[in-house]
This record gives structure tokens, C-alpha cells and sequence, in this order.
């Protein structure tokens, strides 16, 4: 059951009278270890659906795991009767409006040590001698002293109870046992729980009528009606939620466009009372994007992967930005066809041999404008920079951007070296950014220094950490462009040591990239004859990545046929406007287990499918949707995703995921360590170079590494 079910105890006695009319013998219990608790009933297997349906109809949002019936075989029994003939009730559910009685019984149960198993079983069984019989022993009790005489018949508490008890008698009655089964070390510790466990049986003792007691010399058997069943076992609800029950999620069915739908790429599966149905993602849909939220290690890497392993196989062409890595190192173990190999461009900050090409001053379009506002926009994000650290950051990438091949390095040296300023200022052609170098040169030395020590401190992050600097400071760059017009698989992993580059350092990385990949697939797709170019990116945690509201990227992606799908751990990184504009314009809103803060904000988008508590309560792989079909908005639905793909542990992944990033440095990132300490060598020390650079091979014009020709790349 679903934590937030309400107690309602006339629902309670629906269920347990439409049971009793199921010729079957059923068992109900309550078990509990050191696991938690959990509730079944139990029958042949011929009744189940009977019972399901009967269930469902009361309690649509119910769960249902079939599992052999065990016995409680090294358990000690300890039964229950009543301390009087059965024609004197005991209470009825309907005398519990608020409280539930069970609760008792259960916290009891829940109290136990490793090892122990306690269970609390009530089995039935129609049988057609209490059928009838009340009148006889009705008319026995009148005749006999002890019984209801008629002096008694004239109290008002003994009308009421005659008036329960000849209620009781006109009811279906059903012979019942009562037991405590225990597994304990000792018979001593078994009884101790059992004295625990008798007082939790209080609250259904009806005062002067019945009560339960183990058995005596002067005791009587059970035989029960559905209203005091109802009041003896039900399924739990919100008033056990401090107890370790084993809750359903709260499950919501899908709307039924979505289950009839069997085309695009498969989300999971939506639980539905006993049924389950696949759910797929309509390929219309996805151009309006998707957002995963949800805590760490509740599922949503699994299944970006899923998504991701489908977009493989079908030949698409993808690309991942994973902060951590996992996701990427996954990916190439289980979901890389051999056929697709050469399709492979993996870029691993963690690879310190074959350092990926990550200059931020690469330009593969000659928008050097554009490509200068990207690195003071994510600076600005990262580190925050004043009006005129904007201003002078933005006229030295500018005319840095002059020299062949810049790198980071030469925005630093322009601030430094005037001989080298003077000459690239000569390049610039923005007369903006002359008119800003006049104004520069005629400040005293002491005043430039206050300008530019600034922009120079914040530059050194590029370049004062060695795997940082040969990755940045270098040549080439990846023409993101080519390769996803050829549709190739780009896998971004940031997971790389703290210690080797500081969290910052790999903000900076990941948002130059998404950057540089967001605006090469613009001039892609602007070459394409439709003005778009499919491809699916996927970014995790992309708050920390983007420079631009995300609803722009949203916009702007869509336009041009980008695919995206993104994750955030927390609300934090889409607080205010932005969560508004992500909530309402995406395509599809995948919400795994929140936070209660979280799961509160997010519940107004969910409404009414969903409350807080029940995306507090989502177990992992589980999930809250809220998508649309063929572009019409749908009710939120409950989604089970499905286990990733392969054995990511197994001897022939590794073996595959060694493969693919041998053969994607030979691809797409052949130059070594060694072969980068020796370029910035000569480019930079002695430092006796003033002159700007000319295209030569030192200068790096041969480096760059676009992209296998198609024939190379088995296209």
C-alpha cells in the first residue's frame, strides 16, 4: 500500500464482507522481522485474481507480489480464542473512526531483535454449521441464570448489546483462528514477546461482551463476522508511517493514449493495480525535451542509460556530459555495438596520457565574437567578474583571437607584454576594442596593473594546473560541428580526482564544452536543407554547465532539432523563473525520490496525481511522470524504469570499454602528453617571443582532428 492510504474503516469492512463471499480458505497476515512489515493474504492459487479484484476495487492503489505461501515450520504457535460463546461481538471496525487498533499490534510486532520473526495470522474458513444456529443458542442464553435475562433486557447497555449480538447473528459468520506464531533463540524470549503482544489485543474487547485471551479450561472458539475481521486485520495506511513497513509506491496509471502507444523509445513501466504496461516516449515529443530530477542514487543514471543504449542501437547520433563519470564508463562497457565503434569520441579529463582538446578559444566557424562572449560568460558564472573585468576580458579574447591558434596563455601575455598587444591590436578590426586599447595604453603602469591583475588571476586557472593546461592551452579542438552532422557517440566524462582538478576547475571544462556544443549544432543544422540536424545530448546536473537561462537552451535546441534530456539533483538549480518555464514548457517531467522541500515545490507541477509524501516516498527506480502524447499534455503516471543493460563488472566489459577507448584516442584524440609539453615549449619559452604567430606546424595548424572520413568511419 502506498504510505499516505487513509484509514477508513467502512472501506476495511467492504473488503473483508466481499472476501467472506469467496468460497475459499484464506489466510491474513502481518509479518514481521528484522526487514520491516509486511501484509499478505493468502489462498489457492484459483482465487488470487478473485482476491485481487476484490482488493483493487477498495484500494486501487495496492500493490501485488505473488509469492509461494510459507508455513511457520521452528515456529512456536500461540492461539487465540474468545473468553465467550461467539454470539457476543467483539468491536466492530466501525467502532475505530479514527484511530486504527492494528497499529498496536504492529508496533509490538516491529520491536524485534536479528534473527527473530514474528508473525500475527488470522485464517478462515466458511462452514455451514454457524449458519443458523444463532436463534438456538440466542434462546439458550435467555433460559439460563447467567445469561441475558429479562432483568437484563429492561438495561440499556445490555439492549445494545443484544441488539450487536442478534446483528452479529443475522450476519455471514466464518470459523476463525487466531495465532501468534514467534521465532525466537529460547522459549523464553518467544514468550516474552507474546506478553508483549497479548495488552496490543485490548482495544477489541467489547466491555461486557468478548474479548480475546489464549486459551483457557472456560474459553470458546471464534466465529467472526466481516465487521470484526475488518477491525482485526486490513491493509495499513498513513497511521503506520512510523513503523518499518515495506510501502508501495504511490501508483498512478497511465493515460491510456500512452499505453495503446508502442512507438519512440521505451521510458519503463507503468504499474497499474495488477497489471503492468510498457510506456514509450512518442519520437514527436522528444524534440520538446526531457528533465530528470532526483536525489543521488535513486535511479536516474540507469535511466538516462536505458534512453541512452536505445539511441545507440537505433544509430542515432548522441552525446553525454557526465560530472562523475560512471554514467560514460557504463556506456562504453554495455552499449557500444561493434559496428558503431569508430563512432566513439570519448573525451575523459581523467585521461592524463592523451589529454582531451578542450581550448576554448578553438573556433571552428571563425565567430571569434561569439566564441569571446562564451568564455566571459562562463568565467562570470563560475567566478563572478565586475563591469570592467567584463570589459577588459571581453577586448583581450577579442583580439587574442587575432593570433593563429590562441590559447589562454596569449590573453595572458597580451595584458603583459605591450610589444605583443601592440601588434594584435593592429589585427582588430572592432573598433570598440581599438577605441578600448587606446584608453588602456594610457593608463600608468600601476592603474593597468589594477585592470588587469584581476582578468589575469581568474585566466590562471587555465593554465597553472598541468592536465588543465594541456587540455586548454593547445593548438586544436574538437570540430563538435562535423562530428555530430556524421552523428557520431561524444561521451564527456568530468569524473576526475578533486586533487587532480578542483570542482571549479571541471565546472569551467563542462560548461566550455556544452557550450561549444550547443553552438556547433546550431551551424550544423544551419547547413542542413531542412535548418535542422536530429541529434539527443544528454547533461546531467546541467545547471552547473549552462551560461543562459535553461529555457533558452530549451528554445534554441528545439529549434534546430537538439534532443535534449537533462538532470538536476535538487530544485536549487532550477529555483525561481527557471522551474516555472522548465515545468511548463518541457516535454517530459521524470521525478525520482525528492527531498521534502523539494518534493513540496514540485508537487504543485504534479497535482493531483501526486503529493510530497509520495515523491518523499519513491523507492529507488521508481518514478513520478508527467509527459505528453503527440503534443498534448497528459496526467501525471507512476513509472517503474527498467535495471541497466549488461554486467557492467564483467571480465568482456572491460575488456569492450578498453577497446573503444583505445580506439577513440586513435581516432579523435591522438596527441600524447609529451607531444603537448613539447608544442607549448617551443610557442612559449624562451620567453623571448613577441611576435605574433604565423601558420606553421609549430604553430598548430596541422593538428586539428575534425573527424574520420566517412569511409574511415565505416559510414
Amino acid at each position: 500500500m502506498p504510505r499516505n492510504t487513509k484509514w477508513n474503516s467502512d472501506v476495511a469492512t467492504q473488503m473483508m464482507v466481499r472476501l467472506f463471499s469467496i468460497p475459499a480458505h484464506l489466510f491474513f497476515r502481518v509479518e514481521a522481522d528484522l526487514k520491516g512489515v509486511r501484509w499478505s493474504i493468502g489462498a489457492h492459487r484459483n482465487e488470487i485474481e478473485q482476491i485481487k479484484t476484490v482488493v483493487s476495487v477498495l484500494y486501487p492503489k495496492a500493490t501485488y507480489h505473488q509469492v509461494p505461501w510459507k508455513t511457520g515450520i521452528g515456529f512456536r504457535r500461540f492461539r487465540l480464542v474468545c473468553a465467550r460463546p461467539y454470539i457476543f461481538p467483539l468491536k466492530h471496525a466501525a467502532d475505530f473512526p479514527k484511530i486504527d487498533p492494528l497499529v498496536s499490534i504492529a508496533s509490538t510486532l516491529a520491536m524485534l531483535k536479528s534473527s527473530e520473526v514474528v508473525v500475527y495470522e488470522i485464517s478462515l474458513t466458511l462452514s455451514d454449521k454457524y449458519v443458523g444456529m444463532g436463534d438456538e443458542l440466542w434462546d439458550y442464553y435467555n433460559r439460563v441464570p447467567d445469561g441475558l435475562g429479562r432483568t437484563a433486557q429492561d438495561e440499556p447497555f445490555h439492549r445494545e448489546l443484544m441488539r450487536l449480538s442478534r446483528a452479529k447473528l443475522g450476519m455471514v459468520l466464518e470459523n476463525v483462528a487466531i495465532a501468534f506464531e514467534v521465532k525466537a533463540e529460547s522459549r523464553t524470549r518467544a514468550l516474552e514477546l507474546i506478553d508483549r503482544l497479548i495488552p496490543s489485543l485490548a482495544p477489541y474487547s467489547r466491555e461486557q461482551s468478548n474479548r480475546l485471551i489464549e486459551p483457557e479450561a472456560q474459553s470458546f472458539e471464534l466465529v467472526l463476522s466481516a465487521p470484526e475481521l475488518a477491525a482485526l486485520w486490513h491493509p495499513p495506511n498513513e497511521q503506520f508511517a512510523n513503523l518499518p513497513v515495506e510501502w508501495a509506491d504511490s501508483q498512478v496509471c497511465a493515460p491510456p493514449a500512452l499505453i495503446k502507444n508502442n512507438e519512440g523509445i521505451l521510458l519503463g513501466d507503468n504499474p497499474c493495480g495488477s497489471d503492468v504496461h510498457p510506456i514509450y516516449l512518442h519520437p514527436m515529443d522528444r524534440t520538446t525535451h526531457m528533465n530528470i530530477i532526483g536525489r543521488t542514487g535513486v535511479g536516474k543514471s540507469t535511466f538516462m542509460h536505458n534512453l541512452i543504449h536505445q539511441d545507440i542501437a537505433a544509430g542515432h547520433g548522441i552525446g553525454v556530459v557526465d560530472p562523475h563519470g560512471e554514467l560514460v564508463r557504463d556506456i562504453l562497457r554495455c552499449s557500444i555495438p561493434d559496428e558503431r565503434m569508430d563512432d566513439v569520441v570519448v573525451l575523459d579529463l581523467a585521461n592524463e596520457t592523451n589529454p582531451p582538446a578542450i581550448n576554448p578559444l578553438y573556433v571552428a566557424d571563425g565567430d571569434t565574437n561569439r566564441a569571446a562572449g562564451r568564455i566571459v560568460a562562463i568565467l562570470d558564472k563560475v567566478e563572478g567578474l565586475t563591469p570592467r573585468m567584463t570589459q577588459v576580458l571581453t577586448a583581450t579574447l577579442k583580439t587574442v583571437l587575432c593570433d593563429t591558434n590562441p590559447t589562454i596563455i596569449d590573453a595572458t601575455r597580451l595584458l603583459e607584454d605591450i610589444r605583443y598587444r601592440h601588434q594584435m591590436s593592429a589585427r582588430v578590426d572592432d573598433f570598440v576594442t581599438q577605441s578600448f586599447w587606446k584608453r588602456f595604453d594610457d593608463l600608468s603602469a600601476s592603474e593597468q596593473d589594477r585592470w588587469s591583475l584581476p582578468v589575469i588571476t581568474r585566466l590562471q586557472m587555465f593554465y597553472d594546473n598541468e592536465l588543465m593546461r594541456l587540455m586548454t592551452c593547445r593548438p586544436d579542438g574538437m570540430n563538435f560541428a562535423r562530428l555530430m552532422a556524421q552523428g557520431k557517440i561524444i561521451l564527456i566524462s568530468l569524473g576526475v580526482d578533486d586533487e587532480v582538478l578542483p570542482d571549479p576547475v571541471k565546472r569551467v571544462l563542462g560548461s566550455i564544452l556544452v557550450s561549444q556544443l550547443q553552438i556547433q549544432h546550431l551551424l550544423a543544422a544551419k547547413q542542413q536543407a531542412s535548418g535542422k540536424l536530429p541529434y539527443y545530448l544528454y547533461i546531467d546536473e546541467v545547471q552547473n554547465f549552462v551560461t543562459t537561462s535553461l529555457n533558452k537552451v530549451f528554445e534554441e535546441a528545439r529549434k534546430y532539432g537538439l534532443s535534449l534530456t537533462v538532470g538536476n539533483q535538487y530544485l536549487g538549480q532550477l529555483s525561481g523563473p527557471t522551474l516555472e518555464s522548465v515545468m511548463n514548457n518541457v516535454g517530459a517531467n521524470i521525478a525520482f525520490q525528492l527531498g521534502l522541500d523539494d518534493a513540496k515545490t514540485l508537487s504543485r507541477y504534479l497535482h493531483p496525481e501526486f503529493a510530497a509524501e509520495d515523491l518523499v516516498n519513491l523507492d529507488r527506480f521508481t518514478a513520478a511522470v508527467k509527459t505528453r502524447f503527440r503534443g498534448a499534455t497528459l496526467p501525471g503516471f507512476s513509472l517503474n524504469t527498467r535495471p541497466a543493460p549488461g554486467d557492467v563488472d564483467s571480465i568482456e566489459a572491460i575488456k569492450h570499454e578498453a577497446l573503444a577507448r583505445g580506439r577513440s584516442v586513435d581516432n579523435y584524440t591522438p596527441h600524447s602528453k609529451a607531444k603537448l609539453n613539447a608544442w607549448l615549449t617551443e610557442r612559449y619559452l624562451p620567453n623571448t617571443r613577441t611576435e605574433a604567430s604565423s601558420p606553421t606546424a609549430t604553430s598548430g595548424s596541422d593538428w586539428v582532428v575534425e573527424a574520420l572520413p566517412p569511409d574511415e568511419a565505416g559510414e
